[in-house]
C-alpha cells in the first residue's frame, strides 16, 4: 500500500533513491569592469546571463524536489506506528529513513518465511465467506511471492513455473473449503485442465449463493404443513373416534359392574351379597345375569 500511495503521486523514487536531490551550482558572479573602468565586454555579459538563467532553473528544480521530498516523508512516517516514526524523524531524506527502518524493524527473511508458511498451513474457511477466505489466502500468497528469490519472470521456464504454481494454489484453495463444497470440489478437481483461480473462485461463490438459498427456504418434504379439516368434519372426527385411553377405561368399567348389587367395584361372579347357587332345580338353570337381589316388603 505504501508503494501504491507514493507511486500515485510520483514519489516512489524518493524512497528508492531513483529521484536524488538535484545539484545546484553556485550563484554566478557578475563580471568585473575593465582596468580603466570600462564596462564588461559583451561576451562576458552574455556568459553571465546564461549562468544566471541556469542557476534560476536549477533552483526551481531543487525547490520542486524539496516539496516532493517533504510530501514523501509525510506519507512514509504516517504509514508507521508513532514509536517507529519517532526513531526516524532526525534523518534528512526519505531514502535514509526507509533504509534505517529496514535495518531496525525488517524481520529476517528466513524467520518471516517460516511464519508465513505456518500461517498459510493453518488457514481454513471455517465461518468465513468465500470472498473473505480467498482474500486471506491471496494476501499470504503475495507475501510468499515477495520472499522468493529474484528470477527473470520472462523466459519460458518462468512461465511454466507460474503455471504450475497456479495449479497448486487452486488445489490449496479448494482443499481448505468447508465440507458443504465437497461435491463441487470433486467436480473441479476432476477437470482437465483445472480451472484458473478466478474461475474456481467464481464457481465456488455461485455454489455458496445456491446453498444459502437452499438452507434458507422451508423444506417441502420434511416440514410439510398438516392438512386442516373444516370445523364440522373436525368435530365429527372427534366424536366418532374416541381416544384409545378412553375406550380402554370404558371397557374396564363395564367389566367391573355387578348386575346383582349394582356396584362398580366387582362383577356378579365376585359379589358377596348374592346368595349361593343351589344344585339342580330351575333356579340353577336361570342365567346368572338376570338374578336380582331380594326386595323388602
Amino acid at each position: 500500500m505504501l508503494e501504491v500511495c507514493l507511486d500515485s503521486q510520483r514519489l516512489w523514487g524518493h524512497l528508492t533513491g531513483s529521484s536524488p536531490c538535484p545539484v545546484v551550482s553556485d550563484h554566478p558572479v557578475e563580471p568585473a569592469a575593465g582596468e580603466d573602468g570600462a564596462p564588461p565586454t559583451a561576451e562576458a555579459m552574455d556568459a553571465y546571463l546564461q549562468a544566471v538563467e541556469q542557476y534560476v532553473s536549477e533552483m526551481g528544480d531543487y525547490e520542486d524536489w524539496r516539496t516532493e521530498e517533504a510530501c514523501a516523508k509525510q506519507i512514509l512516517l504516517a504509514s508507521m506506528k508513532v514509536e517507529f516514526a519517532m526513531d526516524l524523524t532526525g534523518l534528512l531524506y526519505t531514502q535514509a529513513m526507509w533504509e534505517r527502518a529496514h535495518v531496525l524493524y525488517q524481520p529476517r527473511s528466513y524467520a518471516l518465511l517460516t511464519s508465513t508458511l505456518e500461517l498459510a498451513s493453518s488457514l481454513r474457511q471455517q465461518d468465513s465467506s468465500v470472498d473473505h477466505f480467498y482474500r486471506q489466502l491471496a494476501d499470504v500468497w503475495r507475501q510468499l511471492d515477495s520472499l522468493e528469490p529474484a528470477y527473470c519472470r520472462n523466459c519460458s521456464c518462468c512461465g511454466l513455473h507460474r503455471e504450475h504454481e497456479g495449479v497448486l494454489r487452486v488445489h490449496e484453495f479448494l482443499r481448505r473449503l468447508r465440507t458443504e463444497f465437497e461435491q463441487l470440489r470433486a467436480q473441479l478437481l476432476a477437470r482437465s485442465p483445472l480451472p484458473s483461480q478466478v474461475d474456481a473462485v467464481t464457481l465456488v461463490r455461485a455454489e455458496e449463493i445456491r446453498l444459502k438459498g437452499v438452507f434458507s427456504s422451508p423444506s417441502i418434504v420434511l416440514a410439510a404443513p398438516a392438512a386442516t379439516l373444516p370445523p364440522a368434519a373436525s368435530a365429527a372426527t372427534s366424536v366418532s373416534a374416541p381416544a384409545v385411553g378412553s375406550t380402554a377405561q370404558t371397557s374396564t368399567a363395564a367389566a367391573l359392574y355387578c348386575n346383582y348389587c349394582k356396584a362398580r367395584t366387582h362383577n356378579i361372579e365376585q359379589c358377596k351379597k348374592r346368595p349361593p347357587r343351589r344344585k339342580g332345580g330351575a333356579s340353577s338353570s336361570a342365567p346368572t345375569s338376570h338374578q336380582s337381589p331380594p326386595t323388602s316388603h
